[in-house]
Parts: C-alpha cells; structure tokens; sequence
C-alpha cells in the first residue's frame, strides 16, 4: 500500500495521503506529473486530501524549486488534521491559491477550485478510487496503562 495516491486528468490533480510523509518514490512521481503540466500551470487545478500526512520540508522545497518558489495554480487541500493546518499557514505564506478546507468543506474545494460538474464528478470517482490505495495507520485499541 501506498502513503501518496496522484491522478491527473486535464488540467485536475488529485492527490490522497495518509497520515504519514510520502516516500521520496511517491514523491518524486507526483512531482514528475506536475512537471508534465508546466507548460499549462495557470490552469492547473490541484485537490489534495489528507488525514494528517504532509510533505516533509525537503519534498517542499524541491515543489518550490519546481516553480521557481511561485505557484500560479490553484490548489484545494482537505483535512481536519491540527497539524496540517500548521503546515498550511507555512506553505501558504508562499503559494496565493492555496485554501485549506475540513471534510465536510468538500463544495467549498470545488469552488475554490473553479471545477466544472464534469471535473467535480472525476474528483469525486477518482478521490474513492485513490482511498483504496492509501494504506492507513491502524488506530490503537484499548487503552494503555503504566
């Protein structure tokens, strides 16, 4: 199972993760597809959805340094994970169209996306269709006592 998940189509990325840091494989594959799209960035569209997991400071730099430190895409990024929102505001401090969004904000990701009916519906197919290839952290059960 994977920590990362990425499909394109169009000018639409989605990308689910789980809770942890996406390998340097995973990540260096979801770089090489946003590279395939740099000729059309201004219309690229990015929908991330994570329980907790994010990029390590090195997979970011090496996503600024991609494009120059600048992003002129729009980028949706879903979670209701304390720690992702942390990573957020430092990522958004650099990137203009990144917007955070809890779960059940999912329309509000669409819209900030600018996404069609049509992009809504493959968003949709493709987020169930990459859950089942995101392996998760099993839960602990019962309690611990010292």
């Amino acid at each position: 199972m994977n920590n990362l998940a990425v499909q394109r189509f169009g000018s639409v990325v989605v990308m689910v993760q789980n809770e942890n840091t996406p390998t340097a494989v995973e990540w260096s594959d979801f770089l090489k597809i946003l590279a395939s799209a740099k000729s059309e960035t201004a219309k690229l569209k990015i929908l991330v959805e994570t329980p907790g997991g994010s990029p390590s400071a090195a997979q970011r730099k090496r996503l600024a340094d991609l494009f120059g430190g600048a992003s002129p895409f729009r980028v949706a990024v879903v979670s209701d994970s304390i720690k992702v929102r942390f990573v957020h505001v430092t990522i958004s401090l650099f990137y203009e169209y990144l917007r955070l969004f809890s779960r059940r904000e999912i329309e509000q990701a669409f819209a900030h996306l600018q996404l069609t009916e049509a992009e809504r519906d493959q968003v949709a197919e493709a987020l169930q269709q990459k859950r089942l290839t995101v392996a998760t952290v099993p839960k602990p059960t019962g309690s611990r006592r010292s």
